[in-house]
């Protein structure tokens, strides 16, 4: 049996730290609930792991989020054919990092894609993806610095 472990990433202005929550077996609702929260500032990254390589990572809030999968030796992220590639955005995944607009998407999509792989564990196949060695922020260290705090959920998948 597969678990799925999420995890909330949580930065502070000082050097206090978060404190941690679990929820043994979640509903969709309560993993929505944690990706809803992201507002881009303190709340910025939500991941979802199974087994010991595979997962989810939902980086951003408001309104640009960067989702990327690793799904065995396949790592990829979803494009946004909408957006400029020559067009910098500056989106706080942990610490602020300059992604390229057609890296970013919406809240719609981020969700569509997190429900899709709590429920079967693989990439959103509607959804269009590309290659992650393409998707590479550029990093500016003069900002946030990160005091994490995880929220673990755990849920009990068949397989």
């Amino acid at each position: 049996m597969l678990e799925i472990a999420v995890s909330v990433d949580l930065l502070t202005s000082d050097d206090t730290r978060g404190g941690g929550k679990e929820i043994q077996n979640p509903t969709w609702e309560q993993v929505k609930a944690e990706i809803l929260e992201m507002d881009g500032e303190q709340y910025t990254s939500v991941g979802m792991m199974v087994g010991d390589d595979d997962h989810l990572m939902i980086g951003g809030g408001g309104t640009h989020y960067i989702v990327s999968v690793r799904d065995g030796d396949r790592l990829c992220a979803i494009n946004n054919p909408n957006g400029d590639p020559e067009r910098m955005v500056e989106v706080c995944v942990g610490e602020p990092s300059n992604f390229p607009e057609d890296e970013l998407v919406g809240l719609d999509e981020a969700l569509n894609a997190a429900r899709w792989y709590f429920e079967h564990h693989t990439p959103e196949p509607n959804l269009p993806w590309k290659d992650a060695w393409t998707v590479k922020p550029r990093r500016r260290r003069d900002r946030c610095k990160p005091k994490q705090r995880v929220a673990g959920l755990w849920k009990k998948a068949p397989g």
